[in-house]
């Protein structure tokens, strides 16, 4: 059998008496056939192997996506019913996760965000829109919590001012004698 797995073809594959190599039928010749790919998802289920069958779910997602631009509906459904099973998938569980902390991530920053345009429009509403500026334009949330403890302490809506347009400037320490 050829390294190229799209030389392959898809009956000669799902034909094989091993399951090892099923999960990429999707990948192969003719291996997008809705029939086949029913076939080796019943399979693989029946052999109870939720990696083989996750890994399968993940590359006929990945076929249809790169060669056909989109996912059939029957495929969405089938795929729908074993989503939780998917999780199991140590790959498919580490892309979620990521995508869990950079949402995670994403709310901490517009909450900060928001703290920042607040505290700016309680306090200095003629600066509000230099702050809605400024505010989207940050995207680390140590930056915006220090900024936004400078302008609560602010004394003057001037030195406010120049907290919102300084806050890319490096503080220097000042050097011990």
């Amino acid at each position: 059998m050829s390294t190229d797995v799209s030389k392959w073809v898809a009956e000669e594959v799902l034909a094989q008496k091993e399951v090892d190599l099923l999960p990429l039928l999707a990948l192969t010749d003719g291996g997008r056939d809705q029939k086949l790919l029913e076939s080796m998802f019943d399979r693989l289920h029946a052999k109870a192997d939720r990696f083989l069958e996750g890994v399968a779910y993940v590359f006929t997602s990945y076929a249809f996506l790169h060669y056909e631009k989109k996912e059939p509906g029957w495929f969405i459904r089938r795929k729908q019913m074993i989503d939780e099973r998917l999780e199991d998938v140590p790959v498919v569980r580490r892309l979620l996760e990521r995508r869990e902390k950079e949402a995670r991530e994403e709310t901490k920053e517009e909450v900060l965000r928001n703290m920042l345009i607040g505290v700016v429009e309680a306090r200095m509403p003629e600066l509000s829109e230099l702050a809605r500026e400024q505010a989207v334009l940050i995207k680390q949330p140590e930056v915006l919590h220090a900024l936004t403890l400078k302008l609560v302490t602010a004394p003057t809506t001037e030195e406010a001012r120049r907290y919102l347009l300084g806050w890319r400037k490096p503080t220097r320490k000042k050097k011990s004698a």
